[in-house]
């Protein structure tokens, strides 16, 4: 009987590169996916045409660089988000877009890539319910340690543009005068 899982596989984070690796190829249909989920609810985030397509390139970068990071091994605390991500946060919340909505999106976009990896595990990869489980907690862990780091930059951005806005009034203020 032949195993479908290589050797070199046959630990969770090998589980897990080989389910990215084989959703590579099919990346548009993932990022298809989380833009559906986004729309339907997180509407606020496609409020305005530029928000819509900082929205969609945002999911697409995601996706990818999540699916890349996995294939590669690489911990997702060690991937830089992409630099053009603190920025369209900014961006969001001068739109009046809630930090909550931008956390929302991302544990949502999570959700959906989650479930994709995991559904590509069994019967196709492997059978091991012990390997899966172990993948499958190992993914939960890592997509927990992302929010946590998305909630830290949100939390920042918020604070950022909150003091941007107050310096802006106070300016305002100060030249009525």
């Amino acid at each position: 009987m032949r195993r479908n899982v290589d050797s070199v596989e046959l630990t969770a984070d090998g589980l897990m590169s080989r389910a990215a690796r084989e959703l590579a190829p099919r990346a548009d249909e993932l990022i298809a996916d989380v833009t559906r989920r986004l729309r339907r609810e997180v509407p606020e985030l496609w409020s305005a045409p530029d928000l819509a397509r900082m929205t969609s390139e945002n999911i697409a970068e995601h996706v990818v660089g999540v699916l890349a990071g996995l294939e590669l091994g690489i911990e997702p605390s060690d991937i830089e988000p992409p630099p053009a991500d603190a920025d369209r946060a900014r961006r969001l919340a001068r739109h009046g877009t809630p930090v909550t909505a931008m956390l929302r999106a991302h544990r949502l976009g999570q959700g959906v890539v989650l479930d994709r990896l995991l559904a590509e595990m069994p019967p196709r990869l492997t059978n091991d319910a012990e390997l899966i489980s172990a993948a499958s907690r190992r993914l939960l862990a890592m997509t927990t340690g992302a929010l946590r780091c998305r909630a830290s930059l949100a939390a920042v951005i918020t604070v950022d543009v909150g003091f941007a806005c107050r310096r802006t009034e106070l300016r305002g203020a100060a030249g009525a005068w």
